[in-house]
């Protein structure tokens, strides 16, 4: 019995190996992963042919719309981005940099004095402060004071914006006799004249020697500019200008965004250059003094 059921086992094993040869071929797995092989790489070829087949339309349209949806949602992201950072830049103007240009070097106290010209203009929408130390004493800083104008000695300022604005405003560093006469009623020109006969300027409306110079402005902004002096116990001045104009409503855009930051950044360089001549010519007197 143990004899034949070997020699069955070995028929039904040698008739299997025939069956599979005769499936796959006599050599086996080589030949079976062989077929695989190619099997696979007609699959991709496939797939690569299909891929190079010209779209229909209705492919050409999703593709389309599949474009515009991503290019509308690029720029959406961006311009989300740019109005979060412009709105972070204006609230960070408007909170922190703005006080600071309306009120530049002035005191607490010094914005609340009331000061010559406030009566000019007694109902302003704007009000500035700023103020300066200056080591001098108020008699040396007011003929700086009374020559300015365009025609005289300018307004000893950023004289590259001046240039710029092609006003022929000049850049002077010296005080000249001539110019040390101003009254009520003249005019303080502040441009060339773009019309013939038409000067451009401010009016002085009030002159206190060596205390207080006010100037009245007709043209954009309506209202005042005031220049203040007083003597500091501990020695010096402090040179104060107050500025009390007339807005409308809509001019407030111009005004915030353009007029008061060109505005404070002429001004406090106008100070700081009254500043710097009044100590200057002070300091050379005192050196020619100390030679005789």
């Amino acid at each position: 019995m143990g004899r034949g059921r070997l020699r069955h086992r070995h028929a039904i094993g040698q008739t299997i190996g025939a069956h599979h040869r005769a499936r796959h071929g006599a050599n086996g797995p080589a030949e079976l992963n062989a077929r695989k092989e190619a099997h696979h790489g007609g699959v991709l070829r496939a797939h690569y042919e299909r891929a190079r087949r010209p779209m229909t339309r209705r492919g050409q349209r999703t593709s389309r719309l599949v474009g515009s949806f991503l290019a509308v949602g690029a720029v959406g992201a961006v311009g989300a981005v740019g109005a979060i950072g412009a709105i972070g830049i204006l609230t960070g103007y408007a909170l922190l940099l703005r006080p600071w240009l309306l009120r530049w070097g002035s005191t607490r106290a010094e914005r609340a004095l009331p000061v010559p010209g406030d009566d000019v203009v007694p109902t302003p929408t704007h009000v500035t402060t700023r103020a300066i130390t200056i080591a001098a004493p108020t008699d040396a800083i007011w003929p700086w004071l009374v020559q300015m104008g365009q025609d005289r000695a300018g307004f000893y300022t950023h004289n590259w914006v001046e240039r710029l604005l092609r006003s022929s405003i000049p850049e002077v560093h010296d005080l000249h006799p001539e110019w040390q006469e101003l009254h009520v009623g003249d005019l303080m020109r502040t441009n060339r004249e773009l019309q013939p006969g038409h000067p451009l300027g401010w009016t002085v409306a009030r002159v206190e020697p060596r205390q207080a110079l006010v100037l009245l402005s007709r043209t954009l902004p309506v209202g005042t500019y005031a220049f203040s002096l007083r003597p500091r116990a501990s020695g010096g001045s402090r040179l104060l200008v107050r500025d009390r104009a007339v807005w409308r409503w809509w001019q407030a855009p111009f005004r915030l965004f353009l007029f008061e930051p060109l505005h404070a950044y002429m001004q406090t360089g106008q100070l700081q250059g009254i500043k710097q001549r009044a100590e200057q010519h002070v300091q050379s007197q005192v050196n020619a003094n100390a030679k005789v």
